[in-house]
């Protein structure tokens, strides 16, 4: 299964169908709700909305299929950008970006020399909603509209 974050790749797969790179996946889904205490039985739940969702990956980069530290500093500036970015796999794209949260890494292997050989890595990105087109164009919109007054406030509007 190939991944990619904006333009990082994520996973490789090898023509003979084994994969490299992202060795675990968790996703986590929420929802929001507010408890309304009651005189007499149970509180009452009343629905607020959905948390932000999160993935957590691991994975490992290694030298057979990329260059571990060009890698992890690719990552490292998606982190210190703070910028979201769509993330994109092997069913492609629903149209989700997504920030990145925590970056870890721990070098499992180097060479004498001391050149990382493979790294594994820990991230954790969060849901960062981009409003529709359509939708941000109308809000626009209705505040500029909002914004010209009623022909109540126009004095020469009146005539």
């Amino acid at each position: 299964m190939m991944l990619w974050l904006g333009d990082i790749a994520l996973g490789v797969g090898t023509g003979n169908g084994a994969l490299t790179g992202p060795t675990a996946l968790s996703e986590e889904y929420a929802n929001s709700y507010a408890r309304h205490d009651v005189l007499r039985g149970k509180p009452v739940l009343q629905y607020i909305g959905q948390e932000l969702d999160t993935r957590e990956f691991t994975f490992f980069f290694d030298e057979g299929f990329c260059n571990p530290l060009t890698q992890w500093a690719l990552l490292q500036s998606a982190y210190l950008a703070r910028t979201s970015l769509p993330l994109i796999a092997a069913g492609g794209f629903d149209g989700r970006h997504f920030v990145v949260e925590k970056l870890g890494r721990e070098v499992l292997k180097t060479t004498r020399a001391g050149r990382v050989v493979r790294l594994e890595s820990t991230l954790s990105l969060i849901e960062a909603p981009i409003p529709s087109l359509l939708s941000s164009a109308l809000s626009s919109a209705a505040r500029t509209a909002s914004a010209l007054g009623t022909v109540a406030t126009k004095a020469l509007a009146l005539r």
